[in-house]
């Protein structure tokens, strides 16, 4: 069983790198997911010379033949709106999943949730798009290795 994370998440301005298409739940653990997208970040980060405390991941659900989207992000500074790859994420109720496990497991994580838990859950998905939460326990093949991924989203009130 995956533990279930629930918080409130302040309002975020992010930098986001060149966004990758995700087409299933398993291409965000393959190489040209996640692992692309943030050595897209690194690259970016290596020449501002400052290693951000945390990173973040920025995506859009794949749902059956439409392919999701994602991006690796920093938090943005004052001086990052030059070129528009900045988004505000207005923030609020976040619920997410802590997941354990190297990315190669991730797609199966993210299945339960998004198809198991969450349709009969009492949350309510928010329009804006879904985040990863990195930590320096993040390590793309450990077995050890801890990410939250989830959504902001309203609760219901009703009995589930």
């Amino acid at each position: 069983m995956l533990k279930i994370e629930e918080y409130f998440l302040p309002t975020l301005s992010l930098r986001l790198a060149t966004n990758v298409a995700v087409p299933s739940w398993e291409a965000f653990g393959r190489e040209d997911g996640i692992l692309r997208a943030t050595q897209l970040l690194h690259d970016e980060v290596l020449v501002r010379r400052a290693w951000p405390l945390r990173t973040f991941g920025v995506f859009d659900v794949p749902r059956g033949d439409q392919p999701g989207r994602y991006a690796a992000a920093i938090e943005a500074t004052a001086n990052d709106d030059h070129d528009g790859r900045t988004m505000a994420i207005a923030g609020g109720y976040f619920v997410g999943v802590e997941h354990v496990g190297p990315l190669a497991t991730l797609g199966e994580s993210l299945r339960w949730f998004y198809e198991d838990y969450l349709p009969g859950s009492p949350y309510t998905p928010r329009p804006e798009s879904h985040l990863f939460l990195f930590d320096p326990r993040f390590s793309p093949t450990s077995a050890s290795s801890i990410l939250t991924f989830g959504m902001l989203a309203q609760r219901s009130t009703g009995s589930h």
